[in-house]
């Protein structure tokens, strides 16, 4: 597009249309060239700096999240150690009660074999008599001496439980004074204070984690 007052109508067509100065060459004193250069090397620098603290800052990350990674794994491990050590303390005290249970019975049950066996099986036997009830015959088999001390009373009591009931009541060399044997027309029950006791020391020491042998009570006294 041409424009009126960019013709020189005295100097014929053409003759006064300009046209732009392409090759003008920009220059610079030394003096800007300067600012540039300190201008380009602070950007630099900026942008170098930026860029090394961002990789300061992952490398930091990363070395805080392996540290924690291995205190993670060091605890783990740590807590693994402190529950096999306390389940092994835990057995060894259960170890050493089982076995002051188990010397304690076998102290105490010659004593109330002697003492309270005898009791035992006629409080059984009366127990037994309710279970009787109705049947014609009642045969009850006690020790000798359990029979002696105890005889009378038993009789009485089935009697008046069971009018009219055949009633042996006899002595068994076989059975031990805190034994027991009642027969009535539909069952048996025999009882034996000495088997009980028996087999409560048995389950104890079958129950026992360790052998005697292993556990070193001054240790566990002291902690």
């Amino acid at each position: 597009m041409t424009f009126i007052f960019d013709n020189n109508f005295d100097a014929g067509p053409g003759a006064g249309q300009q046209k732009p100065d392409c090759a003008r060459t920009l220059t610079f004193t030394e003096q800007e060239l300067r600012e540039a250069e300190r201008t380009a090397r602070a950007e630099g620098f900026e942008a170098g700096r930026r860029h090394g603290r961002s990789e300061a800052l992952a490398e930091a990350e990363a070395a805080r999240t392996a540290e924690r990674h291995e205190a993670v794994l060091a605890l783990a491990a740590r807590v693994d150690t402190l529950c096999a050590e306390a389940a092994k303390h835990r057995a060894a005290l259960e170890g050493q009660m089982l076995d002051f249970a188990v010397a304690t019975c076998e102290r105490l049950m010659p004593e109330l074999l002697r003492t309270r066996s005898t009791d035992r099986a006629v409080a059984e036997v009366r127990r037994c008599l309710a279970r009787a009830s109705g049947s014609p015959r009642i045969r009850i088999y006690l020790s000798s001496a359990a029979l002696e001390l105890h005889g009378p009373a038993i009789e009485e009591a089935a009697r008046d439980r069971h009018e009219g009931v055949e009633l042996v009541l006899a002595a068994d060399p076989a059975l031990a004074d805190g034994d027991a044997r009642v027969e009535w027309e539909n069952g048996v029950m025999e009882y034996s204070f000495g088997q009980i006791a028996e087999q409560v020391l048995d389950a104890l020491r079958r129950t026992r984690p360790l052998p005697a042998e292993e556990i070193d009570y001054g240790r566990l006294a002291h902690g």
